[in-house]
């Protein structure tokens, strides 16, 4: 007859851990990325990340508009939805990028984890939106996106054909310090949270950056 031992705990008591908090993922996205994306599948914070980017781009175009001239409501709640449509679509283009890196893998696309990939690296667009607008609150004016105003400074800049022309237009408006965080972070996501290959995360970067610069010009919007 087997022998049991008295007082065998009946099930296993796992150690406690305290779900993040949105400012603390905030502040490893923004400190330690790498750490942040490699435990991405236990982030519930995400929809938080998402809202408060949609919010502060979404105000700082409202923003933007009135700045010029006083916008009428219709105008304005225009300028909010094209904005939230377009951050949002940008995601969903991000996400199916992404899936490229699962399938070099060998693997299946996790959209949900591709998702998650797109609004965290785009926090730091949100941190310019929220940026801009203290500025603009403060009296100031924001010229020329990015790095365009210069363009006009360059000697050969008038010689080039005009798709040439409205193709650097497009890259300089994003050149900012906060777009290549943003790009760096989408690096890091595929590497670290897709478990992806060096090549292919620097792929779905540069398809991202070809798809960010030509959109304008082939919608004819620079």
């Amino acid at each position: 007859m087997a022998l049991t031992p008295r007082n065998t705990p009946n099930t296993i008591q796992m150690p406690f851990r305290r779900r993040r908090s949105f400012l603390s993922d905030v502040g490893q996205v923004a400190l330690h990325p790498r750490t942040f994306y490699l435990g991405l599948r236990q982030s519930p914070v995400w929809g938080m990340a998402a809202l408060v980017i949609l919010v502060l781009i979404t105000l700082a175009e409202v923003q933007a508009l009135n700045a010029t001239a006083p916008a009428t409501p219709v105008d304005t709640w225009a300028a909010a939805l094209v904005a939230i449509a377009r951050v949002v679509f940008g995601w969903i283009l991000l996400a199916v990028l992404l899936s490229e890196v699962s399938l070099f893998n060998g693997e299946s696309p996790q959209l949900g984890l591709n998702w998650r990939v797109a609004v965290w690296a785009s926090l730091p667009l949100g941190f310019m939106a929220g940026l801009q607008m203290l500025y603009r609150s403060g009296g100031g004016v924001i010229g020329e996106p990015g790095l365009s105003g210069f363009l006009t400074e360059l000697p050969f800049y008038a010689t080039l054909p005009m798709l040439l022309q409205q193709i650097l237009r497009a890259l300089a408006g994003n050149l900012t310090l906060f777009w290549l965080w943003h790009l760096a972070l989408l690096y890091l996501g595929a590497r670290h949270a897709l478990k992806g290959r060096t090549w292919a995360a620097l792929l779905v970067v540069i398809m991202w950056i070809i798809i960010v610069v030509m959109l304008p010009v082939v919608t004819n919007r620079v």
